[in-house]
């Protein structure tokens, strides 16, 4: 698909003038406002397939829930986290943006009315040409939403700090770290082992490890940890997806999908990586699991993520 060059400041004439203390933006992390022209509402729908997509965890979640506005009411909505505008030559967006922009574009601007907030501006030399760049770009479009709300949770995640101690423990034992969150508590800890959790909703990522280079089965190994760790955990094989791909500068399998307990009658999604270490020579399973059955699971998901992603060894 072909994709328009995103121009990465934009800046918007009704701030006011910047300030030091901005107030923090509000509405939902699952919610886009989409701002149009007064009557041109009915463009949404080009972008609809994809600002609304749906998961399946197992259950159907969308990551975003739209609030379609007309450009009227721009000022009630400004400070929400995440607001899509849209607009071309002769509307609304001619007294936003800071400069006339003949050949029009996507524009893509953080923080721009409140802290917080991520705007995309699309901007076209005729409603057909703005038309068309929402068709074109829908994924791209949806993607800048979807990377700013990932960022926004690790930044919360890590607001207060971590627990220094826990983490220094964890480097000496082990030999690896991460950045364990406030609020986390040690659910396994073995020799070659260790787990964190945290309650409503249950959160869990894992550190498995063993010496020597291991061509596991990415399924199968997961299946032998929960079956010895958690209680029977074992995966869904119809719900699982295996692929190659990069875990912190480290070549990797990723395994993601549904685990299910029959015994105690839970399940949800979960993500593992599983990759070599040639300087350690030990090959790691890391997990990430998560039991929600009444919230909304990809923000613990991302949680999870940003977590794994401060992983690092001696």
């Amino acid at each position: 698909m072909k994709k328009t060059a995103v121009s990465l400041f934009l800046f918007i004439l009704l701030i006011g003038g910047c300030t030091k203390t901005l107030p923090y933006a509000v509405g939902g992390r699952d919610t886009v406002v989409f701002i149009a022209p007064q009557d041109e509402q009915k463009i949404y729908e080009d972008i609809k397939p994809y600002l609304e997509k749906d998961l399946f965890l197992p259950s159907r979640e969308s990551i975003f829930r739209v609030t379609v506005l007309n450009s009227s009411q721009i000022d009630q909505f400004k400070f929400w986290k995440h607001i899509l505008l849209v607009g071309w030559k002769g509307t609304f967006l001619d007294t936003l943006l800071n400069e006339k922009i003949d050949s029009g574009g996507i524009f893509f601007s953080k923080d721009s009315w409140t802290r917080g907030q991520c705007i995309v501006a699309v901007y076209g030399r005729s409603r057909k040409y703005a038309e068309k760049l929402l068709k074109d770009n829908g994924e791209h479009i949806f993607q800048l939403f979807r990377d700013f709300a990932r960022e926004q949770i690790g930044n919360a995640l890590y607001r207060e700090g971590f627990q220094e101690k826990k983490t220094k423990e964890m480097l000496e034992r082990y030999g690896f770290s991460v950045d364990i969150p406030m609020g986390y508590q040690v659910s396994v800890k073995g020799r070659n082992i260790i787990s964190y959790i945290r309650h409503y909703p249950d959160r869990l990522f894992t550190i498995y490890f063993e010496e020597g280079r291991k061509n596991w089965f990415p399924a199968k190994k997961r299946n032998e940890i929960g079956k010895e760790y958690f209680d029977g955990d074992s995966v869904l094989l119809q719900y699982t997806h295996i692929k190659d791909t990069i875990f912190i500068r480290r070549k990797a399998k990723k395994i993601e999908g549904i685990w299910e307990n029959t015994k105690l009658v839970m399940g949800g999604p979960f993500f593992s990586y599983i990759f070599y270490d040639k300087k350690f020579n030990r090959t790691y399973f890391i997990d990430c699991h998560i039991f929600s059955p009444e919230k909304k699971k990809w923000p613990y998901l991302d949680e999870l993520n940003a977590i794994i992603k401060t992983f690092r060894e001696e």
